[in-house]
């Protein structure tokens, strides 16, 4: 059996950390392929970043829970990334057609980019995107397509 393991503490021997560790000491014993991931990879590649994209279905007036837990690691890292020079754009797309139900996320990006110190270069937010594929083809793929070509420009 293939395992993989996600830890999300930047503490390396810190108490989650020793719990993944003798999981996958037991796995491993019995026979088991383990790929451990950690935090620590993504670090410092956000360390050294100029600008980080935060793409995003919304779910429930917020973040995808996959990017939020990586959001809130940024926390191991604030001393690194709050008042650094980047950049940050928002790529988000969600089902509803009513721009007041994006308010809730819009607010939480900009807060998140206030409190860090970034600059934004933009947003592109899709509104009635409910099936795979609804996007493309559409304005929101063209602007997306141009804040890419243009945020550093």
């Amino acid at each position: 059996m293939k395992i993989v393991v996600l830890t999300g503490s930047p503490r390396r021997n810190g108490n989650t950390n020793h719990l993944a560790g003798q999981f996958i000491k037991g796995a491993e014993e019995a026979g088991h392929e383990v790929y451990h991931f950690d935090f620590g990879q993504l670090r410092p590649h956000l360390v050294t970043a100029d600008m980080v994209v935060f793409a995003t279905p919304m779910y429930y007036f917020g973040f995808s829970s996959q990017l939020k837990a990586v959001i809130d690691r940024f926390y191991a890292l604030n001393g690194q990334v709050k008042g650094s020079e980047k950049r940050s754009a928002l790529l988000m797309a969600y089902a509803d057609t009513a721009a007041e139900e994006a308010e809730p996320m819009l607010s939480h990006y900009h807060t998140l980019l206030r409190y860090l110190g970034w600059k934004d270069c933009g947003t592109v937010v899709a509104e009635g995107m409910w099936p795979t594929g609804a996007v493309n083809d559409t304005e929101y793929s063209r602007q997306a397509y141009e804040l890419g070509r243009k945020c550093f420009g």
